[in-house]
């Protein structure tokens, strides 16, 4: 088990996310395992039409090929339109879905060359830390569901 294995196993067990899983060990053991990475982003009023087209042109393309290659199974770009109670924390949510913690492990920076040889990563990741501000982010393992609630199904 790696280092990063374990301190994702540990997060996850610290969130209370996984109910009852002891390691990410017993997560690689499931049958069809699925792992949600999810990021809550606050963006400034102005910046939101930025935003919204630096994930769709730029992050967007990058994911399609995540997928293309068997790294990813899928993403999602939501954005909150009614919150609940007296603060609204984030406006953006990312969902990006996988088969496995090597595959979230992954660095997407790297097939920039492919995806976007016009741009280097290191300018596309200050742009993105521009745009929004990452209040949070989460690891989710998927324990059950049904119908639609399967996010990404094979």
């Amino acid at each position: 088990m790696t280092f990063n294995r374990l301190a994702i196993g540990l997060a996850l067990i610290g969130a209370g996310f996984v109910a009852g899983v002891a390691t990410s060990v017993a997560v690689a053991e499931r049958e069809d395992p699925l792992i949600y990475v999810v990021d809550f982003m606050q963006v400034e009023p102005a910046d939101k039409a930025a935003y919204e087209r630096l994930e769709r042109e730029t992050w967007k393309a990058v994911h399609a090929e995540r997928i293309e290659r068997g790294l990813m199974r899928g993403w999602g770009l939501y954005e909150v339109r009614y919150p609940l109670g007296t603060a609204k924390p984030y406006d953006y949510a990312t969902v990006n879905v996988y088969d496995s913690f090597e595959d979230a492990e992954r660095d997407p920076a790297l097939l920039f060359p492919d995806v976007h040889p016009q741009r280097s990563a290191e300018d596309v990741i200050a742009e993105t830390r521009a745009a929004r501000e990452l209040v949070r982010g989460e690891i989710w393992y998927r324990l059950d569901s049904l119908g639609d609630a399967v996010l990404a199904p094979r």
